[in-house]
């Protein structure tokens, strides 16, 4: 389509998965849906499909389709062929590719329809590559997945199939996954920072495709006004309590909104004041205030 065309249905999250092949939605109903291509089961219809092979094609879904009935769906998270999900009760559920245990079902075996991790008190969830990070209730910091280059911040490199706790913590405030790593910020408005250190994704000063990845969280100077971050293949974005963001990572194609194409490897303020921020592969869209 060359322009918008609605998508039948009144939507309240929604988000796509690796490759944009596929798509996960929540409508205000609280119920589930999926569309798109089915490599690995990830549309959650209980179709299990083994990539690569003859059936690639099959449960391929033009359309939202329903996932089960349960009208208890809060929020859905896109990894890398998969997704995770949470209810309104404190559980999360998984589904699509489990390479790594990114699931975090404790194996490595792909699902097809939704899977409920352990726990019933998981407040935040995001997907990285095949790394994940989500917080509880009570303030602590679970990762699990693929550990590459120290994404799990477990001071390791080790992958993990079920959740494993981040040190002892108990002040995380919003986590965000990007490629084998992870920004996250606490309740004092401090930000941190661990994983693949390439192009100074980080924001630690430092770093490039083989040297400066850290295994455990690392904090991004010594900011206390920071509300809540992004990361994603290149590089990261953060908003401070003021509103404004900043940026640092890979800078080709202008993709970190600096108006040049530098690389960062510390924090650069986007100019102007902004509310939300959505990443792509190449670039980024941001929202200003109403």
């Amino acid at each position: 389509r060359p322009s918008p065309t609605q998508i039948p249905g009144t939507w309240s999250y929604i988000t796509n998965g690796g490759y944009g092949n596929s798509v996960a939605a929540i409508q205000t109903d609280g119920t589930l849906w999926t569309w798109g291509y089915n490599f690995y089961g990830q549309l959650g219809q209980n179709i299990g499909v083994a990539w690569p092979g003859p059936n690639a094609n099959l449960g391929t879904l033009s359309s939202p389709t329903q996932v089960g009935s349960d009208t208890t769906w809060k929020s859905v998270h896109a990894g890398n062929e998969g997704y995770l999900s949470m209810k309104t009760d404190g559980t999360a559920w998984g589904w699509g590719t489990n390479q790594y245990g990114n699931i975090g079902i404790n194996d490595n075996t792909r699902r097809s329809s939704p899977t409920q991790l352990p726990g019933t008190t998981w407040s935040d969830i995001d997907m990285g590559m095949w790394n994940v990070a989500a917080l509880k209730t009570d303030g602590t910091l679970w990762t699990w997945g693929i550990g590459q280059d120290g994404g799990g911040g477990q001071n390791n490199t080790t992958t993990y199939s079920s959740p494993m706790q981040v040190g002892t913590d108990t002040t995380w405030k919003a986590i965000s996954a990007g490629y084998y790593g992870v920004l996250a910020t606490k309740t004092n408005g401090t930000l941190w920072t661990w994983g693949s250190n390439s192009y100074g994704k980080l924001g630690l000063n430092d770093g490039n495709q083989t040297t400066g990845r850290r295994s455990s969280p690392t904090q991004v100077g010594t900011g206390t006004d920071w509300a809540k971050g992004t990361s994603n293949r290149y590089g990261g974005f953060a908003f401070k309590n003021d509103g404004s963001v900043w940026s640092w990572g890979r800078g080709v194609y202008g993709i970190q909104g600096t108006n040049n194409q530098t690389t960062y490897s510390s924090p650069v303020q986007i100019p102007g004041s902004w509310s939300s921020v959505s990443q792509t592969y190449w670039g980024a869209i941001m929202t200003k205030p109403t």
